[in-house]
């Protein structure tokens, strides 16, 4: 069983979305959201993973229907 965030998934979300427009680390959205950059790193991560594992799922369902 996972902890309850203490963090709003759409502060999750902004600094994600950051990241991921290429402008900025994860040391300068620590100190721009008060965070620590592990913080950062591991929600960023968390993402990419999901959005990894979603991409593969629907890879291999087009593989069953071929």
């Amino acid at each position: 069983m996972g902890r309850k965030s203490i963090y709003p998934e759409e502060l999750k979300s902004q600094v994600v979305a950051e990241y991921s427009a290429n402008t900025c680390g994860y040391k300068f959205l620590a100190r721009k959201y008060n965070l620590k950059r592990d913080t950062v790193r591991s929600w960023v991560l968390a993402a990419q993973n999901k959005l990894l594992k979603k991409k593969l799922t629907e890879k291999d369902e087009t593989e069953a229907v071929n």
